[in-house]
């Protein structure tokens, strides 16, 4: 047995599971950023938790507006989804310069993106610190299914996204 540090073990442990977690200001100003660290929480009711960095642009418009849409992203888009984790929506207009297509699903308050296998509208219910990062608990208010085609995972510490 070889004793490892916890940053090694996010490279070990690859795939991940890959999405797109879009916002939207006060301003309505869409926002997207790539995420790996979501998970249902409950199915009765259903109830996700994502982890976001605490000093980001995406955790301070979600606790400014309680909602997000999360994404499971397809082939479809994959550069434009890996490009979504190298700036920050603070920064840049994202959907903009990425030439991302909002799709407003039914009963989904802030759009998912156009090239996504699912999407799942999020009203947040409560958060936690937790280190560095702020973990979000969310009710799941609707989900649609955008796409037949596979979902993107996660490889080598996020720097390869790929269909398993």
């Amino acid at each position: 047995m070889e004793k490892i540090n916890v940053m090694q073990t996010v490279n070990l442990s690859s795939p991940h599971l890959f999405g797109l977690l879009v916002t939207e200001d006060t301003d309505n100003k869409l926002n997207v950023m790539g995420v790996s660290w979501f998970s249902f929480a409950s199915l009765k009711p259903p109830k996700m938790i994502f982890c976001l960095g605490q000093k980001g642009y995406t955790g301070e418009v979600i606790k400014e507006t309680g909602k997000a849409t999360l994404c499971l992203v397809t082939e479809e888009i994959k550069k434009e989804a890996f490009a979504c984790c190298k700036s920050s929506g603070r920064d840049a207009d994202k959907f903009n310069e990425l030439d991302l297509e909002a799709v407003y699903a039914e009963g989904f308050e802030v759009p998912a993106v156009k090239g996504s296998k699912l999407a799942w509208a999020l009203k947040t219910c409560d958060t936690m610190k937790a280190g560095d990062h702020d973990v979000f608990l969310a009710d799941v208010t609707d989900a649609a299914v955008l796409s037949d085609k596979k979902a993107l995972y996660a490889f080598e510490g996020y720097s390869e996204l790929r269909v398993v």
